[in-house]
Formats: structure tokens, C-alpha cells, sequence
């Protein structure tokens, strides 16, 4: 009778623990969609408050439930999506990635979330004006150093060239050039960054590599 007793006390602890787990679980469940949601509609004003900055248009980012993005436009108090183009959606992606960087310094800097002290956010960015027209270049461009604490932008030389190179200048970036050493090239190929010509592409005698040099 004893080890019975023994056993049904054992199976009466064992499942009150696992209530006690179960608990917890919607518990932590509970605060974790109360973030989320909290993040989601934070995270969204920074987008909007990036994409006004980077473009003039009368559109606004919205972000759903599953976090996809879509464009939207409000007409006669009615919220309507906004087929966006090649461009836009650039931009939107931009915004977005400057949104998470933002966000994430002001949850850390108001402890709702832990960090080491005093962290720094880099950020890089390949080919982010590829698709872009002058204007938006010019605001992608202007933007995007104001958020991080080190900016790394990779481009190719007429992407750099115009509006990024000037809208840029004021922030005095450092600029290197990478150059493709390809044994399969016919000759080198020479470009112009700023008012030095560099080399992008030269031959190699057998390996394929790339090299970097500061400009």
C-alpha cells in the first residue's frame, strides 16, 4: 500500500509540473505576441517615417501579420494597395532593413531587449542602387549613413557614379576598389572612380582572385 501511495504522489507531482510547464509555455506565449505585435507596428512607423524621407511619393508602407511589406496608398479614407514597381520595391526593402537597425538600437537602448553595452550596428548593403532611378539613388543614398554606425556599400563604378558619389561626399566615405584578376580575360578593363582610373578587371597568369585597394 505504501509504494502505491508512494507511486500516485510521484504520477500527482510529475503532472503538476507538467501543468506548471504547459502554464509557462502560454504564458511566454502571451509576451511573445505582445512583442511582436508592439515591434511590428514600432517597426512600421520607422519604415514609413524612412521611406517619406527617401521618396516624395503619396504612398505607405504596411507591414502584415506573416511581416511581408505592401504599398499602399489612402484614397477618399480608404486604404488600397498599390502595385509597386522595380524601384519602389528597392526602396521598400531599404526601408525596411533601416527599420530593423533602428528599431533593435531603440528596444536595446530601452532594455526591451538584452545586448552587450554600448553595441554597434554596421550594415551592408550590396548593389542597393542597382534598381533605382536618379532621385531615388539620391535619397537611398543620403539616408542610409544616418542609421548605422558604419555603413559598408558594395557598387559597381556607375552605380557610384553621380548621385550616390555626391550625395555621399558630405559623409567623406572611404572608397576602395575591387579589382577581378581573371586568367580567361583578353585585356584589362579600366574605369574611372571620382578622378582616378582604376583598374576593375586585369589578367591573371593562372589563378582567379580579386584584390582590394583603398582610392
Amino acid at each position: 500500500i505504501q509504494r502505491v501511495n508512494v507511486g500516485q504522489n510521484k504520477v500527482k507531482l510529475a503532472k503538476k509540473r507538467l501543468q506548471a510547464c504547459n502554464d509557462t509555455v502560454k504564458v511566454l506565449e502571451l509576451m511573445l505576441q505582445g512583442y511582436e505585435y508592439e515591434f511590428k507596428k514600432d517597426l512600421q512607423n520607422t519604415m514609413r517615417e524612412s521611406f517619406s524621407k527617401i521618396t516624395s511619393l503619396p504612398y505607405f508602407p504596411v507591414i502584415h501579420d506573416d511581416f511581408t511589406v505592401s504599398l499602399m496608398e489612402n484614397t477618399s479614407g480608404h486604404e488600397a494597395t498599390v502595385p509597386a514597381s522595380t524601384g519602389e520595391k528597392q526602396v521598400l526593402s531599404v526601408s525596411f532593413i533601416l527599420g530593423l537597425i533602428e528599431e533593435v538600437k531603440n528596444h536595446v537602448k530601452e532594455k526591451k531587449i538584452a545586448a552587450q553595452s554600448d553595441p554597434e550596428y554596421p550594415i551592408v548593403l550590396d548593389s542597393p542602387f542597382g534598381a533605382l532611378g536618379s532621385i531615388y539613388r539620391t535619397g537611398v543614398a543620403r539616408y542610409i549613413p544616418s542609421i548605422a554606425d558604419q555603413t559598408i556599400i558594395l557598387v559597381s563604378e556607375t552605380q557610384w557614379r553621380d548621385e550616390v558619389e555626391k550625395a555621399l561626399s558630405s559623409y567623406k566615405p572611404k572608397v576602395y576598389c575591387l579589382t577581378k584578376h581573371n586568367p580567361k580575360a583578353k585585356k584589362d578593363l579600366i574605369g574611372k572612380i571620382g578622378n582616378k582610373e582604376v583598374a576593375l578587371q586585369v589578367k591573371s597568369d593562372k589563378y582567379e582572385y580579386s584584390s582590394i585597394m583603398e582610392i
